[in-house]
């Protein structure tokens, strides 16, 4: 058997110790992941816990009625419940930054990123390019050019989308679909450790693929998804290039490092080099861009729905729920209707700021060892 001098090790027994000790030692961190795991619970189960339909409007309640038993929150201006609001205001945000991330910083930028570095010639080339014209395009103008040229005819092909007797088809064999995205990333693993590249993007693309498919299937069926996939899609093109440069250059830095050119010099293919030695090495780099580009990618959402860019109404959104509670008469007569709205959004941007610093300082440690 092969054995690669001063290779990382592949397991590592105390890692749930670690993270304890590090939680210990960060303890302001371990507060803003708790925080943080209790609002992805309340929004991921905002559909079971609510006690009202977000757009039910309660003629027998009285416009912006202040908190009581039946509305915790009170009602906005048009009845309906502020609490169930806000848990489908979280649903929102979480589901449109999680999937721009997973997509953008967890796909795109390791992918990029690693190849440009490790590779380099075309592939950086066209990773420079690509990333030097999404500088060139704010997303808010962006947004605004799709919406003053192409929004009918978006919105006209994601009504076609929706009705498509496809996506029922995906969701009616379901089960054989979550198989097969299983049969793929085992594929891809026993192609790893065999050292087949080829086999192995084969079989990562077709699992990727079937997954953005049952996704897609299950998603439409969500009241308000082609405006969350209109955003996603905006946001997608500057989620990814920032992440990419940092990783790029913490891979350019490591494929220097004396295990990785003993690897080389043993024979070593690039698949596995990249999968066994770069890759583990970057994912704390990873975790961290993933911290603070979760709120980032929020800031960017809630501000494009405030605008009148993003989700629209009645659909539930912590910037309409703003937007629609940035009057001077409410702030005078029904304050809550905007301040815990803002406050929860607070909560959500500040711890994810508070973890990205503890971990930032820890990528920062890492690389002074």
């Amino acid at each position: 058997m092969t054995v690669f001098a001063d290779a990382p090790p592949r397991s590592d027994p105390g890692k749930l110790r670690k993270i304890l000790h590090w939680f210990r030692k960060h303890k302001i961190a371990a507060v803003a992941v708790l925080v943080i795991v209790a609002l992805y619970s309340v929004g991921f189960l905002a559909e079971w816990i609510a006690p009202h339909d977000p757009n039910f409007q309660e003629f027998s309640a009285p416009p912006n009625e202040a908190p009581s038993w039946n509305h915790w929150f009170g009602t906005d201006n048009l009845s309906r419940d502020s609490f169930s609001r806000i848990l489908f205001s979280l649903r929102t945000t979480i589901g449109i930054t999680g999937a721009t991330l997973f997509t953008g910083t967890g796909v795109f930028a390791i992918l990029f990123g690693v190849l440009a570095a490790y590779k380099g010639g075309w592939i950086e080339t066209v990773f420079t390019q690509a990333g030097s014209a999404t500088a060139l395009f704010p997303e808010l103008m962006f947004m605004i050019l799709i919406a003053a040229t192409v929004g009918p005819r978006y919105h006209a092909f994601m009504d076609d989308i929706v009705a498509w007797q496809g996506t029922e088809l995906v969701l009616r064999f379901a089960p054989l679909v979550v198989a097969a995205i299983a049969a793929s990333i085992g594929t891809a693993v026993f192609a790893a450790r065999k050292d087949n590249g080829g086999l192995m993007v084969g079989a990562w693309l077709v699992g990727v693929v079937l997954f953005f498919a049952l996704a897609l299937s299950w998603f439409v069926r969500i009241e308000g998804f082609a405006d969350f996939f209109l955003i996603f899609l905006v946001l997608l093109p500057f989620s990814w290039f920032g992440a990419a440069r940092l990783i790029r250059s913490q891979v350019l830095s490591l494929r220097e490092q004396d295990f990785v050119l003993a690897a080389k010099a043993l024979g070593a293919s690039d698949t596995r080099i990249v999968l066994q030695h770069l890759l583990p090495n970057v994912m704390g780099l990873v975790v961290f861009l993933f911290s603070i580009g979760f709120g980032a990618i929020a800031s960017a959402e809630i501000g494009l729905t405030y605008l009148g860019l993003g989700v629209q109404p009645p659909n539930p959104s912590f910037g309409t729920l703003i937007a629609d509670a940035g009057f001077i008469r409410t702030l005078k007569e029904t304050p809550h209707l905007l301040l815990i709205p803002a406050g929860v959004v607070a909560a959500f941007l500040f711890a994810f700021n508070l973890l990205g610093d503890a971990l930032g300082e820890e990528v920062t440690l890492q690389n002074k060892n």
